[in-house]
């Protein structure tokens, strides 16, 4: 039974498809409400899964029906939608908190059709929002921009909070067995959906130029026809040896992958935030990103950019960036201390601010 005191319903359903940003980002937010102590508004929409975690909050549990009905935010006088495209509450809710990664759906390469579900759902969710809170300043200017193909209320707000990690130091660096292939070779990685938005294409240059370089992939997802695009231009550079591909590792995996490459490389063209750089750069790691869309923001100076994604600009880039990296006594101490303004608990402070205003 929720208690009368709980005004708050906070969704985090995206958890549900675990290994992703996103779901890290729900992480984010009510690991950091628990350690402000802040509860007594709260309440947690999610799977049996997610909210076996969250003992110390009250909960609400998903249904799939949702989609068609969902009686639980009735309850609440504040909804906090944790993305812009949820389909789990209705529209006339009285306030709403909304956050919002990314439009990449109006730069991406897609049909018609699907650009107008996705901005359909969006103003749906769009329907008595109070605030729209923003993960990046790039994202607030791609919204402002497009603001034509939505539809708000004038009086809602437009915030940037920046997303906030949970940052974990494990005892040992050593890569577990089941990565043994890898303990003996150098290996660029990338992190994030295999997808055309995400570029991996345009790395396959810089491991043809070094013959002894591995690259590896960290996918929660794999888009069937770029994956088949990208397997075929592996095999066609004679790659095939030198690629490995994980799918939906688990956390202390990728937190051991990360420690152990060369670079972390991430030529993204619609990125939202980025949060697969700041990890890598926590641990100390070069960080390799596109100057596209809010990676420049969120990466900042301590990051090394690819301007364009012709090969040998790429290649020259990586080489130089190499070399400063190495040359750079201080750098592994700057790249952590830059991560470390991105804090889950920072996160949730800013939000709470928002909260407070509308109970």
């Amino acid at each position: 039974m929720m208690s009368k005191q709980s005004k708050i319903l906070i969704d985090l359903e995206r958890m549900r498809y675990e290994n992703t940003g996103l779901s890290n980002v729900c992480e984010s937010l009510y690991r950091g409400l628990d350690k402000l102590n802040y509860r007594k508004y709260l309440a947690f929409y999610g799977t049996n899964d997610i909210l076996l975690k969250i003992n110390s909050f009250e909960i609400e549990k998903w249904k799939f029906w949702h989609k068609f009905y969902n009686p639980t935010s009735k309850k609440y006088d504040v909804l906090h939608i944790m993305h812009q495209g949820s389909s789990y509450f209705p529209s006339r809710h009285r306030k709403k908190i909304i956050t919002l990664h990314d439009l990449n759906f109006l730069h991406e390469n897609i049909s018609k059709k699907k650009t107008n579900k996705f901005i359909s759902n969006f103003n749906k969710n769009l329907v008595n929002t109070k605030y729209l809170v923003c993960i990046s300043e790039f994202t607030k200017k791609d919204f402002i921009k497009n603001k034509n193909l939505f539809t708000f209320p004038v009086d809602m707000e437009i915030k940037v909070i920046h997303n906030g990690l949970i940052f974990k130091d494990l005892k040992d660096d050593e890569l577990p067995v089941k990565f043994n292939e890898l303990k003996e070779c150098e290996y660029l990685l990338n992190i994030g959906v295999l997808h055309p938005k995400k570029n991996q294409l345009a790395l396959l240059p810089i491991i043809e130029n070094n013959k002894n370089l591995h690259l590896v992939l960290i996918c929660s997802n794999k888009k069937s026809e770029y994956y088949s695009i990208f397997l075929n231009e592996v095999k066609k550079r004679g790659l095939q040896d030198r690629l490995k591909i994980y799918e939906n590792i688990e956390e202390k995996d990728k937190i051991l992958l990360i420690k152990n490459c060369k670079a972390l490389v991430h030529p993204s063209i619609a990125e939202g935030f980025g949060i697969p750089p700041i990890e890598a750069m926590y641990y100390g790691k070069p960080v390799f990103v596109s100057n596209k869309t809010s990676l420049p923001e969120i990466v900042g100076k301590e990051g090394y950019y690819w301007e364009t994604f012709e090969p040998k600009h790429m290649i020259q880039r990586y080489q130089k960036g190499i070399k400063n990296y190495l040359s750079t006594p201080d750098k592994k101490q700057k790249l952590k201390k830059w991560a470390l303004q991105y804090s889950y608990v920072e996160m949730a402070k800013e939000y709470v601010k928002l909260y407070e205003s509308l109970i």
